[in-house]
């Protein structure tokens, strides 16, 4: 495991408003939990941003800084496993929209359940509903987990 999996990124765009750099400043953007690839990726966008902020307070003080945001080894594995049970559900989502789409075609003569591919998709949809079952199992393990390590 590399330390950028470990980390989140950030980058802030802070306007001052008085010469003293500490007094009179307020964030204009913010934008973070991004990771180093995206970070990387996205770097003309916020030295683009910095300098349009610039241009619209010709007399202030622009600051664009960027920064590492360590991510506990929990936070990181509780992160993951929302975002596959996000993803788990989307695919079942759209699963169950094409089932209903090939019910709907299906209403005349002979019932859609009687079609040769009707087993393949009950399959399909029962291995995609319980693969989110097990993501949700997962996530609450982990969240339990966490809820330990904070108490």
């Amino acid at each position: 495991m590399k330390a950028t999996d470990t980390a989140t990124f950030f980058h802030r765009i802070v306007v001052h408003s008085t010469p003293d750099p500490w007094r009179e400043r307020f964030v204009f953007r913010e934008y973070s939990n991004l990771r180093y690839d995206q970070m990387q990726r996205f770097d003309w966008f916020f030295r683009y941003v910095a300098a349009v902020a610039q241009i619209r307070n010709p007399r202030y003080k622009i600051e664009h800084t960027w920064g590492v945001v360590e991510v506990s080894p929990v936070h990181q594995r509780l992160r993951f496993a929302r975002m596959s049970v996000a993803a788990r559900q989307g695919m079942l989502t759209k699963h169950l929209e094409k089932v209903q789409s090939f019910l709907d075609q299906h209403t005349g003569l002979f019932a859609a359940t009687e079609h040769e591919a009707w087993p393949k998709v009950e399959a399909k949809t029962n291995r995609l509903r319980s693969e989110l079952w097990s993501a949700q199992q997962r996530l609450k393990e982990l969240e339990q987990q966490a809820e330990a390590q904070t108490a």
